[in-house]
């Protein structure tokens, strides 16, 4: 009964029957199908800041879709993985044995700045700090925007982050990170400067696709990461430059495709699975 529910079948009853027979027993399932339950209509609650493309471009149901109940669990932790809402419910409305029952999806909105902070003190660097301060809900687009300071006694790290999901109106996921970062190292100072892009999306989700509604199911993602950096190297140490060593200014560009696999059954609190992380970086 629960198998043909989770199809969308959700009139659906089954009942069973066991008869003895001397040493033998007869069981006897009756089934009696019901006929199969559609999407109605899909309405969004609790948005204030957020567009409601954001939400919609999420979801695992639209309207005239069988009313699967793994396609209802998926929509929750794709709407929790926004980072935009700190609770997500969803409600199938009407009675099990209606041919179309309506689907209200509840959300409730979380702050969309951030701050971060944190300090420590690691042997090379001695003591170490940063901040964060952050959006993930630029303009109720779904997008965000960070910059990062990190500070030590030898070095000194900024760094500027955006995230587009959902780059051009596809599935896949961008990413651009621009730092820069004086440090003090054995003999030189250098002065790094550089970016990162990164474009990522979900492989063969329907090969991943969980038989059992669940908040992690597993999924195979795959991307191509471009990044280049340029490391000027400065005051140099006199011993240094009389040993040869001289002030260089190099510019280093690389290409990594990726694919990153999920299969933990909790990536925040794992006790089973496993993640794999194949790449391939080329530069010159």
């Amino acid at each position: 009964e629960q198998l043909y529910q989770r199809r969308g079948y959700h009139g659906t009853t089954v009942a069973a029957q066991a008869t003895e027979t001397g040493e033998r027993m007869a069981v006897t399932v009756d089934v009696s199908e019901a006929e199969l339950t559609r999407v109605g209509r899909v309405m969004i609650a609790g948005l204030t800041a957020t567009k409601p493309r954001v939400v919609e471009r999420e979801l695992q149901v639209k309207p005239g879709d069988p009313l699967a109940a793994v396609d209802l669990s998926e929509t929750r932790p794709r709407l929790d993985a926004t980072r935009i809402f700190d609770r997500v419910d969803v409600e199938v409305l009407g009675t099990p044995d209606a041919p179309f029952r309506d689907v209200v999806i509840r959300v409730r909105e979380a702050k969309p700045w951030r701050i971060e902070f944190g300090a420590g003190y690691a042997t090379e660097e001695g003591f170490r700090g940063y901040i964060t301060l952050g959006n993930d809900n630029l303009f109720g687009t779904g997008h965000s925007v960070s910059i990062t300071e990190r500070v030590s006694e030898k070095s000194e790290r900024t760094e500027l982050q955006y995230r587009q999901p959902w780059l051009f109106g596809t599935m896949w996921q961008g990413e651009a990170v621009i730092f820069r970062e004086r440090k003090d190292e054995i003999g030189f100072k250098s002065d790094r400067r550089g970016a990162t892009y990164t474009i990522q999306r979900e492989l063969l989700s329907q090969l991943f696709r969980p038989e059992e509604p669940t908040d992690h199911p597993k999924n195979l993602r795959g991307g191509l990461r471009y990044r280049i950096e340029e490391s000027p190297r400065h005051d140099i140490d006199p011993q240094q430059l009389a040993e040869g060593t001289v002030a260089r200014d190099d510019t280093v560009g690389s290409l990594m495709p990726f694919l990153a696999l999920e299969l933990r059954d909790n990536p925040t609190d794992p006790h089973s699975g496993s993640f794999h992380f194949p790449s391939v970086e080329k530069g010159s």
